[in-house]
């Protein structure tokens, strides 16, 4: 089963012999990823059947569909690995007080992620030139209402995020533009989903270095 995973970013799922799904992840390497949970010792291990994958090209559609897949909340799932942030980024940038701080990546509501302790301490001195932190962060992250407009992921496909009130409102996918610049046809395409402060870290992390193709007021 492993050697035909591909090493692309993307979710895979492992199933058992009736097709139901015993857990599900994110990596940036798909092969390598389940690999090493199958190498770990794991109370699944011996039950699983199947291996499914999808590919994303791209860790933050993947982070999202995650989230918002209703399979994995099945009541045999363990649903994600509980490691998966750490082994995804290294480093969180923290809000603590009226300052910013670099840490080891915990759980616990980092502001923006980082895989490289030097840029998470350009970031801080970059926003830190500013009068206030504040200041500086919201003059990079105004996303209070926002449409975020992705790269291409697979052929003509496109991806964007809906912010709203500075909260992860939805995300979907299309191939013509006038599909997300009309309300009503945005509104048929978007996928609904619960806000995550990890993923809105995340999200920071591709609007600090550049990986949105357009953020669009609305």
């Amino acid at each position: 089963m492993l050697q035909l995973l591909p090493g692309d970013v993307g979710l895979f799922y492992f199933l058992d012999h009736k097709k139901e799904i015993l857990f599900t992840s994110v990596s940036e390497n798909i092969k390598f990823e389940a690999t090493k949970t199958l190498e770990n010792p794991t109370d699944f291990k011996n039950r699983v059947c199947y291996i499914e994958f999808e590919r994303t090209h791209n860790i933050l559609v993947a982070l999202l569909k995650l989230e918002n897949n209703q399979l994995k909340q099945n009541k045999n799932s363990t649903a994600r690995n509980n490691t998966l942030y750490e082994d995804l980024y290294s480093f969180g940038v923290y809000k603590k007080m009226n300052e910013l701080v670099v840490e080891k990546l915990h759980k616990k509501n980092p502001y923006i992620v980082f895989n490289e302790l030097s840029r998470a301490v350009e970031f801080i001195d970059k926003i830190t030139e500013s009068n206030s932190i504040q200041v500086g962060l919201n003059r990079i992250f105004s996303l209070k209402n926002s449409l975020l407009v992705g790269h291409n992921l697979i052929g003509k496909e496109k991806f964007f995020i809906l912010i709203k009130n500075n909260k992860i409102y939805g995300y979907g996918f299309y191939s013509l533009n006038n599909q997300i610049y009309d309300e009503t046809k945005l509104e048929k395409l978007i996928i609904k989903t619960k806000h995550n402060n990890f993923i809105m870290s995340v999200i920071r992390n591709y609007i600090y270095t550049s990986r949105f193709e357009k953020m669009i007021e609305i």
